[in-house]
């Protein structure tokens, strides 16, 4: 019995660092959605190849927000 409750806090932190993750990213995902949501809408070709660099840039930033590998510049601008 004293050894689950020394390890409780140790099990919340553990538990709880996919929410903050989840938290810390969030904004990240809702770039991405906005400029998916662009591109179903209708647009020219010139401003289509400028809406795919810009998911594939705010996708890869995204992801590398959830792997916990996002450079220092971008975690002081967006977390």
């Amino acid at each position: 019995m004293k050894i689950l409750v020394a390890l409780s806090p140790i099990l919340l932190m553990l538990l709880a660092q996919p929410v903050q993750a989840k938290a810390k990213c969030d904004p990240f995902m809702l770039d991405l959605k906005k400029i998916q949501s662009k591109l179903k809408n209708g647009y020219s070709v010139k401003q289509g190849e400028k809406l795919k660099k810009q998911e594939k840039q705010a996708r890869k930033l995204w992801w590398l927000c959830k792997n916990n590998k996002l450079p220092k510049k971008y975690k002081k601008v967006k977390g």
